[in-house]
């Protein structure tokens, strides 16, 4: 066999066509690389450059930050972080041992205890904001009322659909549920939220959960409302690791 290149009749084997394009992934303008081998072979250099690696960096700061203003935390919840969360080392370390492996599980977690005063939302908190700090992905908190409230909201107001709403939290990276079944549990929300699992479940986007319920009791509660309330718990047994949270 001839380890002679082929010759582009396209690009004359420069890999690069007298043309410019603009790059939506990356929001740069550059040269067209041609389809061929050199051509594919230039187009991966430069997507290596510091040029378009910062690019894509400030295009995803934008990103973190406009999902941490839809998220409107609390004003009491912001300055929750690990360094001054009490106690909770066991806790800590699972965490820790979770973000270190943050890319390879490309799953979440469901953290419930009956007691309400564990500090649940505050570990939530403040994993959000190292998964935002750390590797620059956008991620959206919310208790699961909120995002009922944002979705209906869009009944009456023309500036934004239910579709587009329920889309950000079906597409964002990193979705933080608080206080999963609290809520007044109907079948409309088990709808929407079936949808929203069903999504993030079959594209591996880490969902993260805290609840003061245990899956099997959570089952019980849905249940109540509903003809197949093994659904829900189904999804988050496969989408996130499972861990209870105690008094420490």
């Amino acid at each position: 066999m001839s380890s002679e290149k082929k010759y582009c009749c396209i690009c004359n084997n420069t890999g690069v066509l007298h043309s410019q394009v603009y790059y939506p992934n990356f929001d740069l303008s550059s040269i067209a690389y041609c389809k061929c081998s050199i051509g594919a072979q230039l187009f991966a250099k430069w997507c290596q450059s510091n040029k378009v690696q910062e690019s894509i960096r400030n295009k995803r700061l934008q990103e973190v930050e406009r999902a941490l203003k839809f998220s409107n935390i609390p004003q009491q919840w912001q300055d929750k972080s690990f360094s001054n969360l009490r106690g909770c080392q066991h806790i800590k370390q699972l965490l820790h041992d979770y973000l270190e492996n943050f890319y390879k599980k490309k799953i979440g977690i469901y953290l419930w205890s009956i007691d309400s005063r564990t500090g649940k939302t505050h570990v939530s908190i403040a994993l959000c904001k190292k998964i935002m700090d750390r590797y620059v992905v956008p991620a959206i908190f919310i208790t699961e009322e909120e995002m009922y409230t944002r979705i209906r909201s869009c009944f009456d107001n023309h500036s934004s659909s239910e579709e587009v709403t329920i889309n950000k939290f079906k597409k964002i990276n990193c979705l933080f549920i608080d206080d999963l079944g609290a809520t007044k549990i109907t079948k409309w929300k088990l709808e929407i939220l079936t949808g929203i699992l069903n999504f993030r479940l079959m594209n591996c986007k880490p969902t993260f959960f805290t609840s003061n319920y245990s899956i099997d009791q959570y089952q019980k509660k849905i249940a109540q409302v509903c003809d197949r309330p093994q659904r829900i718990p189904m999804r988050i047994r496969e989408m996130a690791d499972i861990i209870h949270m105690t008094k420490s």
